[in-house]
Order: structure tokens, then C-alpha cells, then sequence
């Protein structure tokens, strides 16, 4: 009995003891992220550390001291390519942090919120220089964490989910123009590092703005955005995003009322360089488009575009992208003669492009005025071809392409547009009716072009 007290007594006090230890996995895994961070040119300004028994609470504020290192950072993960003056106004910018995080070993989980404390002196300069009332508003709206990130972020299995905080701000500036901005029911959730997830899901209930000033009035409306993307590497990934609707209204003194609305929006892409060649996969639809302008109003239903891009040459292209990511500002004549160079180098070592549907089931101007459809489909194939110079003549390519283009057009739509390029009419002596619509079956092999079989000279 007396051993059983002791073992249980020592157990209570092992276990009393593990807030103490405190949470070794997260503590190991923040000075990991925070060496990273500080060789990257992010500086810790600020660290507070509040302890309680089970949980731990930290404060950073982290500026960013050098804004091209941060940067090449962050082009590890990515293709994207991010603007000169998005470096210049990054300079010297704050960031806060918070964290929180048990102190029980066995619970790997850790709440983070990020926001922007202040913007650097540099961009706040030129705000102030513009409009100082608004460069006081601005200051106030970050102080107070008017834009913020909470994440609720697993360490071991690096799974995570979170949200945006809502905005809703109103601000009439000097000049007189006045901006209402809302982002609402922003959330997300997702798996791999923060800095470069594996995979993301986002979802957003509306984006809008509203800018009057005094010639014209301007407001865009996004409904329900769904997001979703995973990447294997910075070349390999997959992006798919939907709407409900997206709308662009404005009202000029001098151009009168326009508005463009598109009803369920669909855009994907997708890029995979596993392989020998890369290959490259872009789709896009709608269901509905609607433009009004003070001189017409056009109806689209039914758009879609499907368009593979295969056989590229991996290391060209790897290589091409990874020299534009680094270009900042203006390209000097060393570096232009190498994109130069490897583009040519790109396209020698041919590709095949495929466009597998692009189309619209019907078009109307003004209401009475139906233009109907037209289907589009093409194979473009480039062999590899030898490269003797840093430059493919033009006749080089149309001697070794090979084309073959399907195009269905309607009568209506094809007389609108020979309307406006009577050229094209010259076609129609080569095209096969099929209904109301025109056919044309366009061939290009070793620099002879046909049509419906029939050869152009």
C-alpha cells in the first residue's frame, strides 16, 4: 500500500509539473520561425511573454528591415512576381503578433493573430503629403487591428483553419471623395506551413466598394467567393476559385451609366512540372454576362474556355520563370538579353497547345439583335526545332507548325463581324453551311494552308 502511494504521489506530481516543463514543441518550433525570419531581413522589435500555469501568451512586433530580403523569402514558395513599389513600402513596416499556446505537452495546438501595426515611414510620408487627415485615420484603423488575421494552427500535423476579421469603414477624404469598403465572412482553412501551405480553402460572403468623388460614382460587389488551392512546389499547383456574381457599376458625368455584371464565374488553372515537360491547364466560364453602356447593352450566355498547354521544356521554363521573379524594376540590357535568349530556347523546344473548347451558346446586342453562338477548337503542335541563333525567324515557325483550327460560327455573328472587318468576308467562299451556322476546318502543315479541304493560295 505504502509503494502504491508513493508511485501515485510521484505520477501527481509528474503530471503537476507538466505546465512547468512547459510545451518544449511549440517553443522549439517558434525559435525555428523566428531564426528564419530574422535572416530574411524581419527584425524582432518587441517580445512579450505573459506565463500562466497551463497556457502561455506572446507578444511580437517584427519590422521589416529589408524589404528584398523578405522578399526572396518569400519567392522561395512562389512564381508570383510582386511590384517594385510593393518593396519600397515595405521597408520599415510593423507587424504584430499574438500568440497563445497550452502549456500541457500533449497539445500541439497554438492561436496566432496577425495584423499590420503601421505602415513604413516612407509610404506614410507620401499619404501624409496627399491627404494628412487621412494618413491619421489610416494609423488609427491599424493601431486598433482594423485588418487581422486569426489562425488556429496545429504544429504537428501543420493543419489550420481561421478567418478575417470583418471590415466595414467609411472615410471621406479631403478632396471630397468619399470610399465605403466591407469584407465580410472571410474564413479559411488549410495544411503545410503558413508562410507556403499545401493546400488552402477560403471562402468569402462579399467584397465591396463604393468611391464617390465628384464626376462619378463607382461600385463593385463580389458575392460568395470560393477558393481553393493546393500546391506540390512553386511550379506545380492547382487554383480553382467561384462566385455567385461579380459587379462593376459607374456612373461618369462624361460617359453616363455603365454596368458590367457576371452571374456565376468560374476560373481554374493548374501547372505540373513532375515530369520531363511541363504542362499547363487553364479553364474559365460563366453562365451569364451583362454590359450596359450608354451607347449599347450586350447579353452573353454560356461561356466557357478549356485550353491545355503541353510539351514545354521543364528547364527552360523553370529556369525563365525563376529570372523573372527576380526582376524588380526596370530590366537593364544584360538581363533582357537573357529573357530574350531564354524564351527563343523555350519555344525551340517546341510544344503543343490545345484549345479544347471555347465557346458561347449565345450573344444579343440591345435586347433584339441575336447574334447567337460560336465554337472554337484548335491544335497548335511545335516540334523541337535546332536553335541557330537567339532568334526564330518568323518563317522558321510557320514552316514547322502544324495547326488544325475548328471554328463554328452563326450566320448572324459572323455578318456583325465582317460588318466591322468587311475583309472577312472573303472567307465565305470557303466555308460548308451547316444550319444557320458557317464551318470552317482550318489546316497549316509545312507552311500550306486548307480550308474545309480546300487550299489556300
Amino acid at each position: 500500500m505504502k509503494k502504491l502511494i508513493i508511485i501515485a504521489s510521484v505520477v501527481l506530481v509528474a503530471l503537476a509539473s507538466l505546465p512547468l516543463i512547459g510545451n518544449k514543441i511549440v517553443e522549439s518550433e517558434l525559435s525555428t520561425k523566428l531564426k528564419t525570419l530574422n535572416s530574411y531581413g524581419v527584425q524582432t522589435k518587441k517580445e512579450i511573454t505573459h506565463f500562466k500555469y497551463l497556457d502561455t501568451k506572446k507578444h511580437y512586433e517584427f519590422v521589416v528591415s529589408d524589404a528584398d530580403k523578405f522578399i526572396e523569402y518569400l519567392s522561395k514558395f512562389s512564381n508570383a512576381q510582386i511590384a517594385p513599389y510593393i518593396n519600397k513600402f515595405l521597408d520599415g513596416t510593423t507587424l504584430g503578433v499574438d500568440l497563445k499556446y497550452s502549456n500541457i505537452p500533449i497539445s500541439k495546438a497554438i492561436s496566432v493573430d496577425i495584423r499590420p501595426i503601421s505602415l513604413s515611414k516612407k509610404a506614410m510620408d507620401e499619404i501624409k503629403n496627399d491627404d494628412a487627415d487621412f494618413a491619421l485615420y489610416l494609423e488609427k484603423f491599424l493601431k486598433n487591428g482594423g485588418l487581422e488575421y486569426h489562425i488556429d494552427y496545429n504544429v504537428v500535423n501543420q493543419e489550420f483553419n481561421g478567418h478575417i476579421k470583418d471590415i466595414e469603414e467609411s472615410y471621406t477624404f479631403a478632396s471630397g471623395q468619399k470610399l465605403d469598403a466591407r469584407l465580410q465572412g472571410s474564413v479559411f482553412s488549410g495544411k503545410g506551413l503558413l508562410v507556403a501551405p499545401e493546400q488552402i480553402d477560403s471562402k468569402t460572403k462579399s467584397i465591396y466598394l463604393d468611391i464617390t468623388n465628384k464626376t462619378n460614382h463607382i461600385k463593385v460587389d463580389f458575392q460568395n467567393i470560393n477558393l481553393l488551392s493546393s500546391f506540390e512546389s512553386r511550379t506545380t499547383y492547382q487554383t480553382n476559385m467561384k462566385m455567385d456574381s461579380f459587379s462593376f457599376d459607374i456612373d461618369d458625368d462624361k460617359t453616363g451609366k455603365s454596368k458590367l455584371n457576371i452571374q456565376n464565374p468560374v476560373l481554374n488553372f493548374a501547372s505540373d512540372t513532375k515530369g520531363i515537360k511541363a504542362e499547363f491547364i487553364s479553364k474559365s466560364s460563366f453562365e451569364k454576362l451583362y454590359l450596359k453602356t450608354k451607347q449599347q447593352e450586350l447579353e452573353i450566355s454560356s461561356f466557357n474556355y478549356d485550353v491545355d498547354l503541353k510539351d514545354i521544356d521543364k528547364d527552360s521554363f523553370e529556369e525563365l520563370s525563376k529570372l523573372l521573379s527576380l526582376v524588380k524594376q526596370d530590366i537593364d540590357a544584360k538581363t533582357s538579353l537573357k529573357i530574350q535568349k531564354l524564351t527563343q530556347q523555350l519555344i525551340s523546344r517546341g510544344f503543343d497547345l490545345k484549345v479544347q473548347d471555347f465557346s458561347v451558346k449565345n450573344m444579343k446586342i440591345n435586347k433584339t439583335k441575336d447574334l447567337e453562338g460560336i465554337t472554337l477548337k484548335a491544335n497548335i503542335k511545335l516540334p523541337q526545332m535546332a536553335l541557330n541563333s537567339n532568334t526564330i525567324r518568323p518563317m522558321e515557325l510557320l514552316d514547322k507548325i502544324d495547326l488544325d483550327i475548328f471554328l463554328q460560327i452563326s450566320k448572324p455573328m459572323f455578318v456583325a463581324i465582317t460588318q466591322s472587318a468587311p475583309i472577312i468576308a472573303l472567307s465565305q467562299g470557303y466555308a460548308k453551311e451547316q444550319g444557320n451556322d458557317l464551318v470552317y476546318n482550318i489546316k497549316m502543315k509545312n507552311s500550306k494552308i486548307s480550308v474545309n479541304d480546300k487550299r489556300v493560295r
